[in-house]
């Protein structure tokens, strides 16, 4: 798939990895390509924080491959994808909340999810993982820019962390406030929209964001370079930084023939 980069590693000096993702690329009916790609970060303040994001990610690779033989028709397949995928988070929320009172120990993982198909993509979203698009050389007539598409980096997710909450301007920036495992019901983050052919995907944990400010993430972006030796560049420029959280990037681009 060389059209997909990946990156997922282990921070410095830590004894295991809690990032964990999936990339499921596949051949619908209509003979059109869907992707489904998922990243999540297993909260480290918590119990087994691997098994966390392990455990909602397989989870989440045998829903879609379920979803898709059961959606033989595109249009089907997309109406019915909001409602069935709200419906598996919340299934997944309660499992895991299950599991940590079964074992006695405390799970949690940050969970963020692209699908793409057709020119269509679907962003679903807990906890402070991101999913961005990068776009360039997009021109537009006088006043008619569309709401999703502009030139540069856009974040396509919101932070679910106490920073965005304005009664809390004295707490741990940081702090999350909606993830996967811990309380009763998530709020679930969604967003839908269209590309173009030069539009790159970017799904990164805050190990990769935390690195960098926007004008320096950018920077890596160029229809040159294929979307693994884009990854390879961030990696490398990562390690030669204060690399002590771990690393989940992937990038997709070149999506319309």
């Amino acid at each position: 798939m060389d059209n997909i980069g990946i990156i997922n590693a282990k921070g410095r000096f830590k004894e295991q990895n809690e990032d964990y993702h999936l990339v499921v690329k596949n051949t619908l009916n209509n003979d059109k390509t869907s992707y489904f790609a998922c990243i999540a970060d297993g909260m480290g303040g918590y119990d087994n924080a691997n098994v966390a994001s392990h455990f909602v990610i397989d989870s989440l690779e045998n829903w879609w491959k379920n979803y898709l033989s059961n959606h033989t028709n595109v249009d089907h397949l997309i109406n019915e994808l909001d409602s069935e995928l709200s419906k598996e988070i919340s299934k997944l929320n309660h499992e895991l909340i299950e599991k940590g009172k079964l074992e006695e120990l405390k799970y949690g993982t940050t969970l963020s999810i692209l699908i793409i198909i057709e020119n269509v993509y679907f962003v679903y979203h807990v906890g402070d993982g991101r999913v961005y698009r990068y776009d360039s050389n997009l021109k537009f007539e006088k006043g008619t820019i569309p709401l999703d598409e502009k030139n540069g980096l856009t974040q396509l997710t919101l932070d679910h962390t106490i920073s965005n909450l304005s009664q809390y301007p004295n707490a741990n920036t940081g702090t999350l406030t909606q993830c996967i495992g811990v309380k009763g019901e998530v709020d679930v983050f969604q967003t839908f929209g269209t590309f173009n052919k030069n539009t790159f995907f970017i799904l990164c944990t805050d190990g990769v964001y935390k690195s960098f400010e926007k004008s320096e993430f950018e920077q890596f972006f160029s229809s040159e370079k294929t979307a693994q030796e884009i990854v390879d560049n961030v990696y490398n420029e990562i390690k030669d930084r204060e690399f002590t959280d771990d690393i989940c990037l992937i990038i997709i681009n070149d999506l319309i023939d």
